[in-house]
């Protein structure tokens, strides 16, 4: 077996569910030999790596699984979040599915969110289709009332009844002082 006491202790513990991890130069964290089926392993480059436990020293590494998340900043202090996994072929394109992970992703962080906007888009068309029926109306009645007017004004003006008050049970006033 190999002698590798130059390099610092590997790292054993394995990481949340659901948080992303950096593969860098150096990095040994929760990386499984497939030859060996060992869990201690070597990053020695970002596509090689080799294992503590058995004599092979270089294999290279490939990309199996991708993760893409996203948050969505509802207000009020809420937040929305979205993530999704997928497996990779080893005749898939990297960059092709990543972008086709991240693309699935932002509509579907979004897809409540747009239902609501349609809706409320659909409710403000309504309402203005209803302030519209209603200056209508308005205006019809405004020509009227202008129209009446008008014609009030064409009218000779008659001196008004006297003796037609508005108020009393005769109808007539008398001129009997005992009746004040």
């Amino acid at each position: 077996m190999r002698d590798f006491s130059h390099l610092p202790a590997p790292i054993l513990l394995e990481p949340l569910p659901g948080h992303f991890q950096m593969i860098t130069e150096g990095d040994s964290s929760n990386y499984f030999c497939p030859d060996c089926g060992k869990h201690l392993c070597w990053i020695n480059a970002i596509d090689e790596w080799t294992c503590l436990n058995c004599e092979d020293t270089t294999t290279k590494m490939e990309i199996k699984t991708i993760s893409y998340q996203r948050v969505l900043n509802l207000g009020n202090y809420n937040t929305k979040r979205l993530e999704m996994t997928a497996q990779l072929n080893s005749d898939e394109d990297f960059d092709a599915a990543t972008s086709a992970l991240m693309q699935t992703v932002e509509v579907k962080i979004r897809e409540d969110k747009e239902f609501e906007i349609v809706s409320h888009i659909e409710s403000l068309q309504t309402r203005a289709n209803n302030l519209k029926q209603e200056i209508s109306y308005l205006e019809e009645k405004l020509a009227k009332l202008k129209h009446d007017q008008d014609l009030a004004q064409l009218k000779p003006e008659t001196e008004p009844d006297p003796d037609d008050i508005p108020f009393g049970g005769e109808g007539r006033t008398s001129n009997n002082l005992d009746d004040f």
